[in-house]
């Protein structure tokens, strides 16, 4: 179950990111990056939300589910990192 409702989560939150990357892609002027600035805080907000309903409803879950969510937010900033500086310098 808590694979289930960290994956849930996680999914969530990269698709509020892709909104707020299409939202600072679209327009360059402040009223879109500000909307994509909020976006990106806003998903940080959701996660502590949904964090704390899990571990009020379930306390048993809630180690699983944060261990799991920090797995897969550790092993996307590895891969980012990889790319990042696996590349050759322009």
């Amino acid at each position: 179950m808590a694979w289930a409702l960290a994956v849930a989560l996680w999914v969530g939150v990269e698709a509020l990111d892709l909104v707020a990357a299409r939202l600072a892609s679209r327009d360059v002027d402040l009223r879109t990056a500000g909307m994509a600035g909020f976006v990106r805080m806003f998903r940080l907000f959701l996660v502590a939300i949904m964090l704390a309903a899990t571990v009020k409803l379930d306390r048993g879950l809630a180690l699983p589910l944060i261990a799991v969510f920090a797995l897969a937010y550790t092993l996307e900033l590895g891969i980012s990192l990889i790319s990042y500086f696996g590349n050759k310098p322009l």
